[in-house]
């Protein structure tokens, strides 16, 4: 009986197992266009936080990255020549420093003035003292290099007209 057992189990595996001989099928194309690579482009920088905490949308900026700190070689109106600025930036955003221009010489960013500054998104505003003239405003943008600023000059006479500052 033991072995009647056994080979009626051995004969129930082999017909489960199949005994016939398939050939294995071809692959097939698929019916979707494989998605194309994509170009190299500049990187883009983005941030996901999960869970929300509250927040139910969440801002994308542009950053800058770049300092104030160091010399500045500029041109702009006719009236400064050219000119230079030595800068630090301070961790708040505030920038002090010197001014010197070919026409009259040197001045200073006024220490007491709080628009000595740049924001998070490259935003600058420095007011200059030099001699006897009323104060002036450079305003402007520095690039996505952090080695360039563009904008204008305000105050003193000055109604916007246009500057490049170029770091060293």
């Amino acid at each position: 009986m033991k072995r009647l057992i056994a080979l009626s189990a051995f004969a129930v595996c082999l017909a489960a197992c199949g005994g016939n001989t398939v050939t294995p099928t071809q692959p097939t194309t698929p019916s979707q266009p494989q998605p194309q690579p994509q170009a190299n482009r500049a990187p883009t920088v983005s941030a996901t936080v999960s869970p929300a905490f509250g927040i139910h949308g969440l801002t994308t900026f542009t950053m800058t990255v770049g300092s104030m700190t160091g010399t500045w070689r500029g041109t702009g109106p006719a009236a400064l020549g050219n000119f230079s600025l030595t800068l630090v930036q301070e961790n708040t955003g505030r920038v002090t420093g010197s001014y010197s221009d070919s026409t009259f010489g040197a001045g200073q960013l006024d220490a007491a003035s709080t628009t000595n500054r740049i924001d998070g998104q490259g935003a600058i505003e420095m007011r200059v003292k030099q001699g006897p003239f009323n104060d002036w405003t450079f305003r402007g943008q520095m690039d996505q290099t952090g080695r360039r600023i563009t904008g204008g000059v305000f105050g003193s006479g000055f109604s916007g007209q246009p500057f490049t500052l170029t770091k060293d």
